[in-house]
């Protein structure tokens, strides 16, 4: 995909979801250039959905998790054999906000979400003032 009809699946698959403006560029840095552009939207557009349909519950769903270690953050888990990307995100008033998006690693050298949760939570604070 080029790099204009990956901006235009993203804004479709956002549509009522509220992201922080580096969201867009950490999805585009990610999925741009892999093979699997379609694949990651395919499944970011269908769990959002989930989480349009389910709010706070859809933690009760394998791919969705709260982070026990920063209440009120949440990640989406999007898998597949060529991607493992999460996606941390809150609410607002009912609302879902991206706050921030990362690779995960598998195997010896899984990542850790202790250098991401405060990235998030900075946006956070930071669209709360909007």
């Amino acid at each position: 995909m080029k790099k204009f009809e990956i901006i235009k699946a993203l804004s479709e698959s956002f549509g009522d979801v509220v992201a922080h403006p580096a969201v867009g560029k950490e999805i585009c840095d990610l999925v741009l250039g892999t093979g699997s552009e379609k694949e990651f939207f395919r499944l970011f557009k269908k769990q959002l959905n989930f989480i349009n349909e389910l709010g706070n519950k859809v933690t009760e769903l394998e791919q969705f998790e709260k982070i026990t270690s920063a209440p009120g953050l949440y990640s989406m888990h999007l898998e597949s054999k060529n991607f493992n990307i999460r996606v941390l995100y809150s609410f607002d008033n009912n609302m879902e906000i991206l706050l921030h998006c990362f690779y995960e690693r598998q195997g010896k050298s899984v990542t850790s979400y202790l250098k991401h949760i405060p990235i998030a939570l900075k946006r956070k604070k930071e669209m709360e003032k909007r």
